[in-house]
């Protein structure tokens, strides 16, 4: 999915919910991860039946039983639900399942909490207000300093690409410094990684 293959992960992923499974939260995390597959291919109809499948189990907050390590829990699945719309540019309807997710998230899950700002940055452009996108995506930079994540990076991007109608305003010229103090904060790193 993340390398922008979609099309090779669905099989895998009916292979897979082909499997039985005695987890709860497995189904529900597959049936998430097929919704954001077919919110990539643009197939609006099997990403919302995806979607409400991942919805129909009721999950308990706490993790203490995910012994997958899925991390599935009520604020992911509105996160995926919410991503999924974002995805499809339904800004509208990704709106409120983000804003559900990011209150249902640990306060302490910084990469968690930068991805769901990141997202709702990205919605904000999608409704044309520059400012609120900005500010939103500009936290998510911030908690990504910390983070060092660079999936979260690449959700900012998307964030940004949405925004380029407005690339001439002062809120996106300086988004676009932070990004590149970022990159280049990032590149320093990896190169001290490797040496």
């Amino acid at each position: 999915i993340y390398w922008g293959q979609p099309q090779h992960a669905l099989p895998l992923l009916h292979e897979a919910q082909k499997k039985e499974i005695h987890n709860q939260r497995l189904k529900p995390w597959l049936s998430a991860i097929e919704a954001e597959i077919h919110a990539m291919r643009g197939n609006v109809d099997d990403c919302k039946r995806s979607l409400e499948r991942a919805k129909s189990v009721q999950l308990p907050a706490s993790l203490s039983d995910d012994i997958y390590v899925t991390g599935f829990n009520p604020s992911r699945a509105a996160g995926y639900e919410g991503a999924c719309f974002v995805r499809l540019h339904q800004p509208d309807l990704a709106l409120p399942a983000l804003e559900k997710a990011f209150s249902l998230c640990d306060p302490t899950s910084l990469r968690r909490r930068s991805t769901l700002l990141a997202d709702r940055g990205t919605v904000y452009a999608q409704l044309g207000d520059v400012q609120t996108a900005c500010s939103l995506i500009l936290q998510s930079l911030d908690m990504t300093a910390q983070t060092k994540s660079l999936v979260v990076l690449q959700r900012i991007y998307k964030g940004r690409e949405a925004l380029d109608p407005w690339k001439g305003h002062t809120e996106v010229k300086i988004l676009d410094e932070r990004i590149a103090e970022m990159l280049t904060t990032l590149t320093k790193l990896k190169g001290q990684v490797h040496a």
